[in-house]
């Protein structure tokens, strides 16, 4: 076209549901090309420039964009601890974690500390941004084979039963997808009554006698609440987000065990009431 200089563009949608064809695979990119595009004569793809790669690389936002959205006068609360790895903060790697039996843990073993850490530190930073990710659109498949074909559903049943017992939802991606750790870190138990010691989020108070099965907290991603409608710092960092960001709330000793604050693992609103009824139970039967 003549142009000298690289140009941007802002694509913006009516709500955050657009956001999963926008984080759409490869593969599913290429199938809707195939599915929409009419087919040459000559047999050749109909789009020069355009393919899943090409469309994947857009789905990251420069970094110059979150540089200039971090130098606002009102920066968004993600500029301060989103952009990366703070050298000043320390991580405790996995291996200073193993897995022990448990006296409160339903399945009967957690995860223990193998030496003390501090109020403050990151919890196995280098194993929770690369969590086992279900897209929204795997989930879908996964639920439409289970109800629908019987025999899919015998080889999906495990499959369903890992992602959602071991994992937790976001609807970053557009949809209700799951994310698991891909570490030990998958076997930290609930801490019920707020005996939990580490969470994403220090601030959080609620546990599961004091939070109303009926309402439940104003959030659309597990670990933390989508409130800017354009924040690069969060579409630049949602590996990190999603499975990372877990913080030591007090110092944890030496041989203690760890545990989260389940409530906050949650974004389907439908779920909410049975989430919370499970946890009742569960932290009764103690």
């Amino acid at each position: 076209c003549g142009f000298g200089d690289p140009w941007s563009y802002l694509v913006a949608c009516k709500d955050s549901s657009c956001r999963r064809r926008w984080y759409a695979s490869n593969a599913e990119i290429e199938l809707a090309i195939h599915e929409k595009m009419l087919r040459t004569y000559s047999g050749s793809p109909p789009l020069k420039y355009f393919d899943g790669a090409t469309m994947q690389s857009y789905q990251v936002p420069h970094s110059a964009f979150e540089a200039v959205h971090c130098k606002k006068r009102d920066p968004s609360p993600e500029c301060s601890y989103l952009r990366g790895y703070t050298p000043s903060v320390p991580n405790v790697p996995s291996s200073s974690f193993s897995i022990g039996a448990s006296k409160t843990s339903p399945r009967g073993f957690g995860v223990f500390a193998n030496e003390r850490v501090l109020k403050g530190s990151m919890i196995m930073q280098e194993k929770s941004t690369h969590p086992i990710h279900f897209s929204p659109s795997s989930r879908s498949l996964l639920d439409a084979f289970y109800k629908h074909d019987p025999i899919a559903a015998k080889n999906a049943e495990p499959v369903l039963t890992y992602m959602t017992e071991h994992g937790f939802e976001n609807t970053l991606y557009g949809g209700h997808g799951y994310d698991v750790d891909s570490s030990i870190a998958t076997f930290i138990s609930h801490g019920c009554g707020g005996s939990y010691n580490i969470n994403a989020d220090p601030s959080v108070t609620m546990t599961e006698d004091t939070v109303d099965p009926e309402t439940p907290p104003e959030f659309q991603y597990a670990k933390g609440s989508f409130k800017t409608l354009f924040n690069p710092v969060i579409d630049r960092h949602l590996p990190h987000l999603v499975g990372g960001l877990d913080v030591a709330l007090r110092d944890i000793e030496a041989g203690e065990e760890i545990f989260d604050n389940y409530l906050t693992l949650v974004s389907n609103k439908a779920d909410w009431k049975e989430l919370v009824k499970g946890l009742k139970a569960q932290c009764k039967s103690k």
